[in-house]
């Protein structure tokens, strides 16, 4: 068993999750689950089954139900998740590989450019089916996040190097790019960008109407087809693009110093709502936005209809660094989550981070004012909080975090390495458990997916994830990527 695994109770309690029928099973790209009554299928490869009687994870209050690897070989091999889509009771898992990956039992693919993309389907059972791989003479996934749609379809945004052949479509030079799976790419929406200079498109959103809504970074000169925009520095970046494709609006998020969009959103009245950081000032419409040197989060929300502001916070401090990672929306309710040193305003008023690094969930009002705030603490800088969703009336947050965090009032203890960890709290605000996964390697997290019962987490990850009576097993040697599925109480 490995041993990074902790978590805590929001009642207060440190217990480890007991009684399942969860088995390990071992070897390369590997996944276990338990099954009630009879036993259970045996792994991808050939590990055992389920031993039968009870039903999986009855009793735990964290369970793990199974977990998959897409290993890889070769000499600068590497592979990550990087979003999840749920497309029916199936989790797609994108991402990007270096080498040769093993995405199902017997399907290895090796890269044609330094990095391809990758999207494999698992079933709810752990089942894995290579959808698709697509490269060319090199193809980067910086960005990788997708949004189902209504239609049980899917978005994926990333960014690409050189000419790679996706979907059929040939991306000229380096740029940025949306491609539409349903279930095969069918639509690439590209973004030539030859000076994006790190740019990216980090998160998507989809309204009721079926549009889309991609909010990211670009560096340089850059023009989508509404006019040029040159950034001073890094710029913030959000798309309006109608459910075919064709493009809407752009908002560019300039001034002095860096700007990112790092999360967006769309509201309960369809507004959009974006989030991120950005250092000495803030210029949308026109209107430039105070900030600081060392960096402050913000949060706009613009009209749906032509993307013109409604609304700015900014989030600041007396000093340290404050950034917004993910937004979301619980029913009628806007959530945000992010990291800050020093000093932050999330709450309503300055408080101090209990750590050098704490993390943060807050609920917005209206005016994007804080209801409420939730903070969990880290004992280094290595602390974000990348993920949230909500479902099943819990908020999943999911962040990359150090040898130990706090939360409600208790202190959970993980491996040595960067680790992941995982809270889930109701959608009032109340905390329930926190979980560290990991070992004395380095283990990240990059995405996701609530689900009613609990939720299904992606990133990559370098030596184990203890999940309780099942273990994800990556190299020791190489990051690689992985999904697995929890469920809790």
């Amino acid at each position: 068993m490995a041993r990074g695994r902790r978590w805590a109770l929001g009642l207060g309690l440190f217990a480890l999750s007991v009684g399942t029928s969860c088995q390990l099973v071992s070897g390369v790209g590997d996944y276990s689950f338990g099954a009630g009554g009879a036993g259970g299928a045996g792994g991808a490869t050939g590990g055992a089954g389920g031993s039968g009687g009870a039903a999986p994870c009855a009793g735990a209050s964290f369970c793990g139900l199974w977990a998959v690897t897409f290993p890889v070989t070769g000499s600068l091999a590497a592979s990550r998740t990087d979003a999840l889509a749920r497309e029916g009771a199936a989790t797609v898992a994108v991402g990007e590989f270096a080498g040769t990956g093993t995405f199902a039992p017997g399907v290895t693919v090796p890269a044609t450019g330094l990095s391809d993309f990758f999207a494999v389907r698992v079933q709810d059972d752990g089942q894995k089916e290579l959808v698709a791989t697509y490269g060319g003479n090199a193809l980067d996934m910086l960005a990788g996040f997708a949004a189902v749609d209504f239609g049980g379809h899917y978005w994926v945004a990333g960014s690409n190097v050189g000419s790679p052949s996706f979907g059929g479509q040939a991306l000229q030079g380096t740029g940025v790019f949306l491609a539409h799976f349903g279930p095969n790419v069918d639509a690439v929406v590209p973004f030539p960008t030859p000076s994006i200079n790190g740019g990216e498109l980090g998160a998507l959103a989809v309204d009721a109407a079926g549009n889309l809504y991609t909010a990211g970074s670009f560096g340089g000169s850059v023009d989508l087809g509404l006019g040029s925009m040159a950034a001073t520095a890094l710029d913030g970046l959000v798309v309006a693009l109608d459910p075919q494709g064709a493009l809407r609006w752009v908002v560019q998020l300039g001034g002095a110093g860096d700007q990112r969009a790092r999360g967006v959103a769309v509201d309960a009245d369809g507004s959009v709502v974006v989030g991120g950081d950005y250092q000495n000032a803030l210029v949308h419409h026109g209107q430039p936005e105070p900030g600081s040197a060392s960096g402050d989060g913000f949060v706009l929300r613009l009209a749906a209809l032509d993307g013109q502001a409604v609304d700015f916070r900014r989030i600041t401090g007396a000093s340290g660094s404050r950034a917004v990672r993910a937004v979301s929306r619980a029913g009628s309710s806007l959530l945000v989550a992010g990291d800050f040193s020093g000093q932050s305003d999330i709450a309503g008023t300055p408080q101090t981070a209990s750590d050098t690094r704490e993390a943060f969930v807050a609920e917005l009002g209206p005016s994007l004012d804080t209801t409420w705030h939730v903070g969990i603490g880290g004992n280094t800088v290595l602390l974000q909080a990348v993920a949230l969703d909500v479902a099943g009336g819990r908020i999943t947050l999911a962040m990359r975090c150090p040898s130990q965090i706090r939360f409600d009032g208790k202190t959970i203890l993980g491996g040595a390495g960067s680790n992941v960890c995982l809270a889930q709290l109701t959608e009032a605000g109340a905390p329930l458990w926190a979980a560290s996964l990991g070992d004395d390697l380095d283990q990240t997290v990059t995405s996701v997916r609530a689900l009613p019962d609990g939720a299904v987490v992606g990133g990559s990850a370098s030596g184990d994830l203890d999940l309780g009576d099942v273990v994800l097993h990556a190299s020791s040697t190489r990051q690689e990527a992985y999904v697995f599925r929890f469920v809790a109480p």
